[in-house]
């Protein structure tokens, strides 16, 4: 991929769907490709308590979000000192370094009577750390329940991810409803839909647009290296650089950030 030089202003990018569509191999096939260049700090956030992101991206979690909250909730001691931190400095104490990008990962739900719910801590740590970084990624959840409690209010771009059955182009209909909603504080974010597994030589593209009035920026293609390597529980960080779908991911991120540099330069 073409070399993205740094900027003053941190894109944010979401990634959202029904579950078992492929939002985590895509969140991790465009931290592949963006992390070919040194030049950008790249964090990649695993928002989904089933760390999917993590295997996808072979990383070996050491500690989450909800370890934080746990700890908080168990030790008083230790809750009243973090109650004097800024939440930028606890959050990082949290955020792994790996080969090309940073991970950091939510872990569990919250549960009852949390003293700081572990999506609290996910949405204003993502507006604290960005200062720091170039892009973020966010796998989230399977569904529309982050954005409906706006844990995903400070995003730039929401990309809607979903397969070709029907209930997958619903999901992501609902999801662009919500992030367009009129009673959001935050500027609503741009929003494209991927279609993802797609078989080209039996999906008609143009039928499935029909059945979404979001902007489809690519398809991306069933790929056998992705079923291989998640048989043998290899990381998709390690598929070849001439896979279909990582070839076709790189074309879809490309035209997010370059609209993105685009529209801050407007």
């Amino acid at each position: 991929m073409e070399h993205l030089t740094p900027s003053e202003k941190c894109r944010v990018i979401a990634i959202a769907g029904k579950g078992g569509v492929g939002k985590s191999a895509l969140t991790a096939l465009m931290v592949k490709n963006l992390s070919r260049t040194n030049e950008l700090k790249i964090l990649a956030i695993d928002a989904d308590p089933a760390m999917g992101l993590a295997d996808a991206l072979g990383v070996e979690v050491h500690g989450t979000i909800a370890h934080v909250s746990d700890k908080m909730q168990r030790d008083h001691r230790l809750r009243k000192k973090t109650e004097n931190f800024h939440i930028k400095d606890v959050i990082w104490e949290v955020i792994q370094r790996e080969q090309g990008f940073y991970f950091l990962g939510m872990g569990h739900d919250e549960g009852p009577g949390c003293f700081c719910g572990v999506n609290s801590l996910l949405k204003y740590g993502i507006s604290s750390v960005s200062k720091d970084l170039d892009v973020i990624f966010v796998d989230c959840e399977a569904g529309i329940e982050q954005m409906k409690r706006r844990v995903l209010d400070r995003i730039n771009f929401l990309m809607g991810v979903t397969d070709v059955s029907a209930r997958g182009f619903r999901v992501a209909n609902l999801l662009k409803r919500i992030a367009s909603d009129g009673d959001r504080k935050t500027k609503p974010c741009d929003m494209g839909l991927v279609i993802n597994k797609v078989n080209h030589e039996a999906v008609d593209i143009r039928q499935l647009s029909s059945k979404s009035n979001i902007r489809i920026m690519g398809c991306v293609p069933e790929d056998e290296n992705i079923s291989r390597y998640d048989l043998t529980g290899r990381p998709l960080r390690q598929l070849p650089d001439n896979s279909p779908a990582l070839v076709a991911t790189e074309k879809i991120l490309r035209e997010i950030i370059t609209e993105d540099i685009a529209e801050q330069a407007g």
